[in-house]
């Protein structure tokens, strides 16, 4: 469609369809938000007139996305009838995230709304791309026969991967399972040719659910997570950084001791090999000569058992995270940090300390706080990146 401009020419104008979509993404993003909504209410929240609002809502409850019922406690704005108020109807599709790790495969099911109704880790005898697959294909299965019930079924299938993704979802390296240049999605795809697939780094999701969770829409805020590596995911202007090749965030290789210990990257002196939680479990080993796991450890704080080696190897520690984490704060001067790692849990303390240390450097109060989600951060972000696609939104808010 063509329009004559101001000056005598004509420029294009977007289509009724365009103009449409965007409309029905902009009811559905404050419906999710604001739910239980009434067609007057969302008129205001979202300046459509009431013609718009009242078609696209008809077109959304056709599709069976709404359920609109009468409230039973609001009153009308005017005093007089109880108005109908809108929900997202949740259980009309389901969404599947998976993180892929060493020996297991960790999986969350949500609802269209983001709520994780089902959870649980799978474990891996072999690593090949094609048992992986297999494996995949059979946990979709397992969550499909639960929700027989279900308009939509499983809408999208979203895989985290530890390591290097690039934009066309390769699988460039993973170092947990020693695959290089793997294209999972296709072999995915040939298995459900009719399903949207995502593969990506898993810190690419994790980001994505707290982005999700924690109400920061402007200002740059930065996750690590700090379990078996460092992985980093950044925000910075609401969108999700992921660099020209895709290959953004790996923090956990920015070096903090020259010829320091070996990484598997070929490198020395990388931050992960430092600061990650399996790297303090190492030298934990190394220094008592024997394993001790995490929760033997978490039991040893709660009961007071700590000796002067172990909280020398604390001291250093946290000397470790501060090294790497003064740099990206350098770097970013980030509005909010979070961060996944057990023991600064089970170990408050250093978070306490970190916070005083950076303060005396850098002046500034820096806001440090631990994941609320957790572990299931990168399956559940998974399961967001589904939800946006299929609903074409923008913005999916997660409820506390």
């Amino acid at each position: 469609m063509l329009l004559l401009n101001r000056f005598g020419g004509t420029m294009e104008i977007a289509d009724s369809k365009f103009i449409k979509n965007i409309n029905r993404a902009i009811i559905l993003e404050e419906i999710i938000k604001n739910e239980p909504v009434s067609r007057s209410d969302l008129a205001k929240i979202t300046g459509l007139n009431k013609v718009t609002i009242s078609s696209q809502i008809s077109d959304l409850l056709d599709e069976k996305l709404l359920i609109e019922k009468k409230s039973e406690n609001s009153p009308g704005t005017s005093g007089g009838k109880k108005p109908f108020l809108l929900f997202l109807n949740k259980k009309c599709a389901y969404s599947l995230g998976l993180e892929l790790k060493k020996d297991s495969i960790s999986s969350v099911l949500t609802n269209l709304n983001g709520e994780i109704t089902q959870k649980e880790a799978f474990s891996v005898k072999k690593t090949s791309p094609e048992f992986i697959a297999d494996k995949i294909e059979e946990i979709f299965k397992y969550y499909t026969k639960s929700i027989k019930n279900s308009k939509f079924g499983i809408i999208g299938l979203s895989v985290g991967v530890h390591g290097k993704i690039d934009k066309n979802n390769i699988i460039i390296e993973c170092n947990n399972l020693k695959w290089k240049n793997i294209n999972l999605k296709k072999m995915l795809q040939k298995k459900f040719p009719d399903l949207n697939i995502n593969i990506k780094n898993n810190n690419y999701f994790s980001v994505l659910a707290e982005k999700s969770f924690y109400d920061i829409p402007n200002d740059p805020f930065i996750f690590l997570n700090m379990s078996a590596g460092i992985g980093m995911g950044i925000v910075i202007d609401n969108n999700i950084l992921l660099g020209v090749n895709g290959l953004s965030g790996e923090a956990g290789h920015v070096s903090i001791e020259l010829n320091g210990r070996k990484c598997y990257c070929g490198r020395r002196g990388c931050w992960e090999t430092y600061a990650c939680e399996n790297a303090f479990f190492k030298d934990l080993k190394d220094l008592k000569k024997k394993n001790i796991s995490y929760d033997k450890f978490s039991k040893m704080l709660d009961n007071n058992e700590i000796d002067e080696e172990i909280t020398a190897l604390l001291a250093d520690y946290e000397n470790y995270i501060y090294s790497g984490l003064l740099s990206i704060i350098n770097i970013f001067d980030p509005k909010l940090i979070l961060i996944y790692n057990r023991i600064l849990n089970i170990y408050p303390a250093l978070v306490k300390n970190l916070k005083k240390k950076i303060y005396k450097h850098n002046k500034i109060e820096a806001s440090i706080e631990l994941s609320e989600l957790k572990e299931d951060s990168c399956c559940l972000g998974a399961c967001i990146s589904n939800i946006l696609g299929f609903l074409n939104i923008n913005f999916l808010k997660l409820k506390k």
